[in-house]
């Protein structure tokens, strides 16, 4: 009897792992994204989702505006269960010659706290830097890890939940806000996208 259950446990978690149906596409504006977000300005009200067939991904990238400096907005979903989160996205892509200097993971103090993973890029030849804030989610679960990340979706998965995952990042030019008011705009902008 213990092995028939344990085959039927094996066999149904395979199945459940082994479907790789496409989450309908997002096919919206930045409609459901907030007009303003603790005082940052959407300047480009006409984004929309753009999809990457290949890579079963689909992306949007956003440009909010405060007091003269701009936060870049990146949010890739997977449109697989098998797909996987382009951390290149996030990467400075102009014509200049960028270089990763670190990358960390930053703590905040709010109450409601999201982990986040901070990296810095130097342009060559010059002082210019640019920080990239970027945390993984699925369902509620968000995290700055991707081994976590990978766990919780396999669970997803078995579970059959249909929740893909979703890569968030912001993107600053030199000087980037505190954590705790970073918080605050990934817990906005992770809200939005669900809708």
């Amino acid at each position: 009897m213990f092995a028939g259950l344990s085959m039927l446990l094996t066999v149904g978690s395979g199945s459940a792992l082994a479907t790789h149906d496409l989450r309908p596409p997002h096919e919206v504006q930045t409609g459901s994204f907030p007009q303003n977000i603790s005082g940052w300005e959407l300047t480009d009200s006409a984004a929309m989702w753009s999809i990457d067939a290949p890579g079963r991904t689909e992306s949007i990238s956003l440009t909010y505006h405060r007091n003269g400096h701009d936060m870049h907005v990146v949010i890739v979903d997977t449109l697989s269960p098998i797909a996987k989160l382009p951390e290149s996205r996030l990467a400075p892509r102009d014509k200049n010659i960028w270089r990763e200097r670190q990358i960390e993971n930053e703590v905040c103090v709010a109450t409601n706290c999201i982990a986040l993973r901070h990296a810095t890029w130097q342009r060559d030849k010059s002082q210019e830097l640019r920080h990239v804030y970027y945390t993984y989610s699925i369902g509620k679960f968000t995290t700055n890890s991707k081994l976590a990340l990978r766990a919780v979706h396999g669970w997803h998965r078995l579970t059959r939940s249909g929740d893909n995952p979703r890569l968030i990042g912001l993107v600053f030019e030199n000087a980037a806000p505190d954590v705790d008011e970073l918080t605050a705009v990934f817990q906005i902008l992770q809200s939005a996208a669900k809708e």
